[in-house]
Order: structure tokens, then sequence, then C-alpha cells
């Protein structure tokens, strides 16, 4: 987990830089990236031999509405400058006051094209909450995303892919 933003794009071979805030790039390794000075790193650049990658990139934002405002401004201009957003809220705590103030601040035009994705689903205590969960985001946020998602954690590491362990 970072707590810049991620810029996950096509490349011809797997890399990592860290783009400064003066726009240069220099090299940058995972496992080094504490050693960067974070006033100075304004995203990070990703980059994957993916052929899906080839016709968009995907960026990877630390939350909105954290409370640390240079941490809710990167994260903001990240998802200013994007056509789709997937807001990610836990289920036990979603759509809280800040989350939706945080939205609203963002262009308008995000609203039909994004998604609000309720994560950690199997965190409701009883499964009948979850009908009601939905009902209360639908009449609170409904009008702000094109669709609205309840995912489980656990359902989404069961469909994970096995590796190959040859």
């Amino acid at each position: 987990r970072t707590t810049l933003p991620v810029l996950v794009g096509h490349g011809v071979r797997p890399s990592l830089s860290a783009e400064l805030r003066d726009r240069r790039r220099i090299p940058a390794a995972w496992d080094a990236l504490h050693r960067l000075a974070p006033h100075d790193v304004q995203q990070l650049r990703l980059r994957l031999p993916l052929p899906q990658l080839e016709t968009f990139d995907i960026v990877d934002t630390p939350g909105l509405a954290s409370g640390l405002d240079h941490l809710d401004k990167t994260a903001a201009r990240a998802c200013r400058r994007a056509d789709v957003v997937v807001w990610c809220t836990p289920a036990p705590q979603a759509w809280k006051a800040s989350e939706q103030r945080a939205w609203l601040a963002l262009p308008p035009r995000l609203r039909h094209t994004s998604v609000l994705a309720v994560t950690y689903k199997d965190a409701i205590a009883c499964e009948s909450d979850a009908p009601r969960l939905m009902a209360r985001l639908q009449m609170q946020a409904g009008g702000h995303f094109r669709h609205i998602a309840l995912l489980s954690n656990v359902d989404a590491m069961r469909a994970r892919p096995t590796p190959n362990r040859d």
C-alpha cells in the first residue's frame, strides 16, 4: 500500500518509476520507496506488458477523505483527470459524510461513468442487513454513481486463480 497515486499502464517490460513534482521521472523499486522523499514525488508509474493496458491506464490512489490534507489533495488531483472512478467504501462504514463531501468536490461528469464499490460485504454481521445497506446507499449515493456494487472479499479471494506450482 502506498500513500502516492500509482499510474498503471502498458509497457514492453515491467518497470516502476517515480514522477517528481518537477515532472522528471526516476527509476524506483518497491522495496526502496521508503527512501524517496514523499514531498518530492507526485506519483508512481508502473508499466506492465499486459495487452489489456494498451488502450487505457489505471490510477490507484490513496483514499480520499482520509483526513490527511496532502493525501486528499494528491488523490483528488488524480481523480479529476479520470474518465471513470471506482470509489471504494467499506460496507461496515459505507458512504460516510466525509466521503460524500470529497466525492461531490470532484467533477460532476464522473457521476455518469463511475462505480461505488462497497467492499467487505462479508463483514456485515447479518445477511439481512445487506439489502438495507444497499437501499440506504441507493437513496444517499445512487444519484452520484452509474452503479453501486456490493463486493465480498472472501468471494474475490476464492475467484483468484491458483498459481502453477510446477
